[in-house]
């Protein structure tokens, strides 16, 4: 369903202060906008959730996510239903799209979509996302499936795929292998063009999608190639049994790579995520931070994982003698700083003193690979971040202006004092190394000027983080009820 009409957004301004860690001078950092989805297109809902931003070559944002209520158009969802929507510079709504049974390809209203990913392509003026469903979307699903959406910059729909009973069929076909069973569920990770012009999509799978799920473990990763004309599958690939085998003896872990991106080193693809098994090294326990690399063909060439070998010699090498894998360390997001050269950021398990002492539950992590060799390690602990005594929850990070921007929420004051101890957002600034040079938490005072109770938790959101024209885009949601979500817009730092 397409509606057209376009609705100011109610503004409101705050002026907020963050401390310059390098000389300890204060910096004012201003929000010009609070954008909030009920100012603009809900009327009322029980669930509202932004899974996705992206900004067009005009400075609209397309913003993606999944509402169930009854918008302002007064159209009411049949479920959760996935929003497409497209605000210009000053906020107003231009288009909204909702993806529906008023389309003739989709089959169940009732079902529940999520709107995982959402990317532009600026060359061809066209509009990709992707998510999941648990329904018979358009085919015949086969537990959580996966869905993907092109429109134009006008919001048509140009197709729509959903990758149930049928290209399941189709897939066993091609491959020549009637063992494939996609009745597991499926959740996608992210989506990007390569420079080639392929579109890919991360995810992960309980199912024997492209290879054997079985001795493997519980939860695999995977990529997938689309044809742009068509949305039809092209390859795909799947850490699975048989992949993994020439390169490791131990292959019951558990992978996991949701909250993930990927990043293109030329023609090759990087795409982190987290092991529980010996997958290319012995565990250090818990889960790992760990990364793959595949070629233009999807072909596997490389799995790294930050075990007990590569920690032990990284440990050597910087001095550093009270290190603790112990815990978990979660990696989240790779931006390729060089050729070869990889900047993944991630957290600590609880109370890991992975590169310096913990100062809470999860630290910020860093890790530096050069030719596949961990060279650099960054925890904030108490020695970076001596106000971190709260949790830290790593988000997105960006490229821009030759530095990296990330985005994230924390319990602790990490920049201020005297908070309330509930999750607020922050941003970071660091360079090609993981070395922190600024940052700034949304404090209580903020949100109160902002329009929120100190009593709201205030989360980011996945895959919601843009830094373009001197300006910082992320969105976010209140916790524990899923009923007020945001968009905020400060000043690049």
């Amino acid at each position: 369903m397409k509606i057209l009409f376009i609705l100011l957004i109610a503004v409101i301004f705050s002026s907020c202060e963050s401390i310059n860690l390098l000389s300890g001078n204060k910096k004012e950092k201003v929000f010009p906008k609070n954008i909030l989805l009920n100012d603009t297109f809900i009327e009322s809902s029980t669930y509202q959730l932004i899974d996705g931003l992206a900004k067009d070559k005009y400075g609209n944002v397309i913003v993606t996510g999944q509402v169930d209520g009854t918008l302002k158009s007064g159209f009411v969802t049949g479920a959760k239903d996935v929003f497409i929507n497209k605000m210009a510079q000053d906020g107003s709504l231009i288009w909204s799209v909702i993806l529906n049974d008023n389309y003739p390809q989709i089959n169940d209203s009732s079902s529940n979509e999520t709107a995982r990913s959402v990317y532009i392509d600026n060359a061809s003026n066209s509009i990709y996302v992707a998510g999941a469903t648990d329904g018979n979307f358009v085919e015949n699903a086969l537990g959580a499936d996966i869905y993907v959406a092109k429109l134009n910059f006008s919001g048509d729909l140009i197709w729509l795929k959903h990758f149930g009973e049928d290209t399941q069929d189709d897939q066993r076909t091609v491959l020549s292998n009637p063992s494939l069973d996609w009745s597991g569920d499926e959740l996608v990770a992210y989506m990007k063009l390569s420079d080639a012009g392929r579109l890919y999509i991360s995810f992960q799978t309980t199912s024997s999608m492209f290879d054997i799920n079985t001795t493997f473990g519980t939860k695999d990763i995977g990529i997938v190639e689309l044809d742009i004309s068509s949305g039809n599958i092209i390859k795909g690939f799947q850490l699975g049994q048989d992949e993994s085998i020439p390169f490791s003896a131990n292959t019951d872990g558990i992978e996991s790579n949701t909250s993930n991106n990927f990043d293109f080193d030329g023609t090759k693809m990087v795409i982190p995520f987290s092991t529980s098994g010996d997958l290319a090294q012995t565990s250090a326990g818990g889960y790992d931070g760990a990364y793959i690399v595949l070629d233009s063909d999807l072909n596997l060439e490389l799995i790294k994982q930050m075990g007990t070998a590569d920690y032990n010699s990284w440990a050597i090498a910087s001095g550093y003698s009270d290190g603790d894998l112990s815990g978990s360390e979660v990696f989240r997001n790779v931006t390729v700083t060089a050729p070869g050269e990889y900047l993944i950021y991630g957290k600590t398990g609880a109370g890991s003193n992975v590169a310096e002492p913990s100062s809470g539950s999860l630290d910020i992590l860093f890790a530096k690979f050069v030719s596949n060799n961990l060279v650099e390690l960054k925890q904030y602990g108490q020695l970076t971040l001596p106000l971190a005594d709260g949790s830290e929850q790593p988000r997105d990070c960006t490229r821009a202006s030759g530095v990296i921007y990330c985005a994230l929420h924390t319990q602790a004051d990490i920049f201020n004092s005297g908070g309330s101890g509930l999750y607020r957002p922050a941003i970071i600034k660091v360079d090609f190394d993981g070395n922190l040079l600024d940052g700034y938490r949304v404090t209580d005072s903020d949100s109160l000027s902002l329009g929120y109770s100190i009593s709201d938790a205030m989360l980011v959101n996945e895959k919601s983080f843009i830094v373009d024209d001197g300006s910082i885009l992320f969105s976010g949601k209140t916790y524990p009820v899923y009923t007020s979500t945001y968009i905020f817009k400060i000043d690049e730092f």
